[in-house]
C-alpha cells in the first residue's frame, strides 16, 4: 500500500476497489502502514478508489475508533463513492472531499497573470483564478474558508463556487459578471483616475473598520513571526532579531488585511469595488496594507537594476514595461495613485503627523519587499548563487527599515486611529 509521512501528516493511496475478497488483505496492509501510530493527520486519497464494499467500511471504521482524536480525511472521492459515505454515515464521522473537476486552461483566455496566480475566463459569468504558492487540497480548502470569514463579515469579495484542478496548480472558480480590473479603469480613464483612487481608500478604510473574532483569522504579526524564524538559516541571530523588532511594535488588532492591497487586486463589478487575490487575507493592524501598497506603488517601479536582478534575476530588459505587465500602471501612474490614495487615507491628520505616517508607510512598503526577498531564499535555497543575491536583497532593505528613526514609528502608531 503506498503511503507518505511529512511532518506527521500520512497519506494513503487507496487501491481501485475493497470488497469483500480483498478486505481482509487490505486491513492487514492498513495497519502495518509505516508512521500510522505516529500520525497527527491521515489523509486517504480514493482517487483510484471506484468500490468499496460494507466490509471495507468497517475496516475504515475501525481504524477511526483505534485512532479516535486523530483527524482522518477521505478525500478525491468520485460523486457516487461520496454518496456511498454519506448515506452511511461515515460523512459524520471524517472528513469527506469530492474528487476535484479538472479544467483544462488550453481552452480558456488568459486575463491576467502576477507574482501569485493567474486569471482565466471560463465564460461570460465565470473566472477560473489559480494559484502559484498553494500546493494542497487541503491549503485551497483553507483560501476558501479565509474567503468566505471575510465575506460574513462584510468585506466585498467574490464568493467561490468550487475549487478545481489544473494542470498548473489547484483554483477557485468564481462569478464575475461584467467585471473589469481597477487598474485597467484608472489607466484607461485619466479624468477618472483620482476618484478611483478615493474609492480605493473607502474600500482600504472598510477593512480596517471591520472586527474579527479571536481566532477566526491568522493575525499577520504573527503568520510574519512565524515566516521569519523560518528564515533563521538564511540570516545572523542579529538580522532575524532586528527584523522581528519591526514586526512587534505594530499594535495587534482583529481587522481585516489583504496583505497586496493595490488596483490590480480590486475589480469592479456593477460599479462596486471587489478585493480578489484572498489567498493571503488575515487580521491585523492597517499598517501592513498601507506598507503593501506602498510596496507596489513606490518600491517596484523605482528599484535599481541591480535589486531588480537580485529579486528577479531580469537583466536587459526595460523596467517600465515590466512594472506596467506586473502592476497594470505606469511608473507615473504609481507615484499619482500612491499620493491620492495616501493624502486621503490620512486627510485627517496634522501635517506632523503625516510625517511620521508615511516614515512607517515606507518602513512597512520596504518591509513587505524584504519578505519578498526571504520568500524567495526558501526557493532557490539549493542554489548558492542566487540565494547569495536574495540575502543581499534582504539586507540591503534591512538598512534602508534600520535607516528611520524607528521614535518616528512609534510616535505613528500612538496616533494612528
Amino acid at each position: 500500500m503506498q503511503s507518505t509521512y511529512t511532518d506527521g501528516i500520512l497519506k494513503i493511496v487507496l487501491p481501485q476497489k475493497i470488497n469483500s475478497k480483498n478486505a481482509t488483505d487490505f486491513e492487514k496492509e492498513l495497519f502495518e502502514v509505516k508512521n500510522l501510530d505516529d500520525a497527527e493527520k491521515i489523509f486517504f486519497d480514493a482517487e483510484n478508489l471506484n468500490y468499496i464494499s460494507s466490509m471495507g467500511l468497517r475496516v475504515i471504521l475501525k481504524l477511526l475508533k483505534k485512532y479516535k482524536g486523530v483527524p482522518v480525511i477521505f478525500e478525491n472521492t468520485s460523486a457516487e463513492l461520496y454518496d456511498v459515505l454519506e448515506t452511511s454515515g461515515f460523512t459524520e464521522l471524517m472528513k469527506v472531499t469530492k474528487k476535484l473537476r479538472h479544467v483544462d486552461l488550453n481552452s480558456l483566455e488568459l486575463l491576467g497573470e502576477g507574482m501569485y496566480g493567474s486569471v482565466y475566463r471560463i465564460n461570460e459569468e465565470q473566472i477560473l483564478k489559480v494559484f502559484k504558492k498553494v500546493q494542497t487540497e487541503v491549503e485551497m480548502r483553507k483560501v476558501i474558508d479565509v474567503i468566505r470569514a471575510a465575506f460574513t463579515h462584510d468585506i466585498p469579495t467574490i464568493i467561490p463556487f468550487e475549487v478545481v484542478k489544473t494542470d498548473k496548480g489547484f483554483g477557485i472558480v468564481l462569478e464575475l459578471l461584467n467585471a473589469t480590473l481597477l487598474s485597467t479603469l484608472m489607466h484607461d480613464n485619466p479624468k477618472d483616475f483620482d476618484k478611483y483612487a478615493v474609492e480605493m481608500v473607502e474600500l482600504a478604510k472598510s477593512l480596517a473598520d471591520a472586527k474579527f473574532e479571536e481566532g477566526t483569522l491568522k493575525n499577520h504579526n504573527d503568520f510574519m513571526t512565524e515566516f521569519v524564524d523560518s528564515s533563521a538559516e538564511f540570516l545572523t541571530e542579529d538580522e532575524i532579531t532586528a527584523i522581528k523588532y519591526y514586526i512587534d511594535i505594530v499594535p495587534r488588532r482583529n481587522s481585516g488585511v489583504h496583505c497586496d492591497f493595490h488596483a490590480k487586486n480590486i475589480m469592479i463589478m456593477d460599479g462596486k469595488l471587489l478585493l480578489i487575490d484572498m489567498d493571503s487575507f488575515g487580521c491585523g493592524h492597517p499598517a501592513w496594507d498601507i506598507g503593501g501598497t506602498h510596496r507596489i506603488y513606490q518600491m517596484f517601479p523605482h528599484f535599481s537594476d541591480d535589486i531588480t536582478y537580485k529579486l528577479f534575476e531580469l537583466q536587459g530588459i526595460n523596467l517600465a514595461d515590466l512594472y506596467f505587465k506586473m502592476i497594470g500602471f505606469t511608473v507615473d501612474e504609481a507615484d499619482r495613485c500612491w499620493q491620492k490614495f495616501f493624502d486621503e487615507y490620512f486627510k485627517d491628520y496634522s501635517e506632523q503627523e503625516k510625517i511620521y505616517l508615511a516614515e512607517t508607510a515606507k518602513v512597512y512598503g520596504t518591509f513587505a519587499v524584504l519578505w519578498f526577498a526571504l520568500e524567495r531564499c526558501h526557493l532557490v535555497k539549493d542554489d548558492p548563487a542566487r540565494l547569495q543575491m536574495k540575502i543581499d536583497a534582504a539586507r540591503f532593505f534591512l538598512k534602508e527599515m534600520q535607516a528611520v528613526d524607528t521614535a518616528h514609528l512609534i510616535k505613528a502608531f500612538e496616533v494612528w486611529k
